[in-house]
């Protein structure tokens, strides 16, 4: 009897403790006025939308000279950026459409040395939340610059889809799509987290393109291509061919498409789901489950494709 009373009291204490921590965790959430959450610059209702945040409506332009720059670097949140070539013998940015978030968006345009940035919000310090955004960065470039682009942002798209002749060019987002069209650079490198990265007509030295979550879509494409993606397909077309290839899936088809003339050493392997070639090819004694290893022509290149969950394709054009 007396443990049962024991139990009793224990039983009340621990409901009183409950309700006394759920009413301070609502007063709490009422005085900052509710849960602050952003993804990718879409709000995803009422709630999500701060008491301290507000819309506001961006229009900016700011310029600078290009003699002496060897390197473009541009840095924003939240914004789509397209890099545009034109007849000027200037660099002219403009951030322009609107925002709901917690800070006001501001650009900047500073040069040092042999180095330009462009950036967003860049002097902003503290937490912050975004809940809604259209903002674009257009950056208006002069048709003859032909050194370094890198490009940085967490939420947006990458659009560099203008004849562009470049050395390096560097494009890296958290959530988006780079889109990329009648690009020749000396080395590519593009890397997403979760979205697309698309490109026709290419022509580069090397390229290192990987993805979290996401497809992997180049055509009319030539140069080495070192490919990688966790969750989703990837093709590529080759316009010429005469290079190396390093493609790899962990979850997902890939389809390599090679001129009818591509000769290569193969290295290919499908853990779960098969591996088919249409090139004439001589195989390995070595060949095993899933895989289909073996030289097409006189094995000048190398081509190693692998993928864990899905098939690989080597077609001709």
């Amino acid at each position: 009897m007396f443990e049962n009373k024991n139990m009793k009291k224990v039983v009340l204490w621990l409901t009183v403790v409950v309700l006394v921590c759920f009413g301070i965790g609502f007063l709490i959430f009422s005085i900052t006025g509710g849960y602050k959450r952003s993804y990718g610059g879409i709000n995803f209702g009422s709630l999500n939308i701060s008491k301290d945040s507000k819309e506001y409506s961006v229009n900016d332009e700011k310029t600078a000279a290009i003699q002496g720059i060897n390197e473009i670097k541009v840095e924003a949140s939240n914004a789509d950026i397209n890099i545009i070539p034109e007849k000027r013998n200037d660099v002219k940015a403009h951030l322009y459409g609107n925002i709901t978030a917690t800070f006001e968006t501001k650009l900047y345009l500073n040069s040092s040395g042999s180095t330009m940035e462009i950036s967003t919000d860049k002097q902003r310090i503290g937490s912050f939340s975004v809940f809604g955004s259209s903002l674009k960065l257009d950056i208006f470039v002069p048709e003859s610059y032909n050194n370094n682009l890198k490009v940085n942002t967490s939420s947006g798209k990458i659009n560099v889809v203008n004849k562009m002749n470049l050395k390096d060019v560097s494009l890296n987002l958290t959530s988006g799509n780079v889109t990329l069209k009648d690009l020749t650079c000396e080395n590519l490198t593009a890397k997403c987290s979760s979205g697309a990265i698309n490109g026709e007509n290419i022509i580069t030295k090397s390229s290192d393109v990987d993805i979290t979550s996401g497809s992997i879509n180049l055509t009319s494409f030539k140069g080495n291509l070192n490919g990688e993606t966790t969750s989703g397909k990837i093709f590529i077309d080759y316009s010429d061919f005469d290079n190396n290839v390093d493609l790899k899936a962990t979850s997902g088809n890939i389809e390599l498409k090679l001129p009818d003339y591509a000769q290569f050493k193969l290295q290919s392997k499908a853990t779960s789901g098969r591996v088919s070639c249409k090139f004439p090819i001589t195989v390995d004694d070595s060949e095993k489950r899933n895989e289909l290893n073996g030289v097409v022509g006189n094995g000048k290149n190398s081509v190693n494709v692998n993928t864990t969950s899905g098939n690989v394709m080597i077609s001709k054009k």
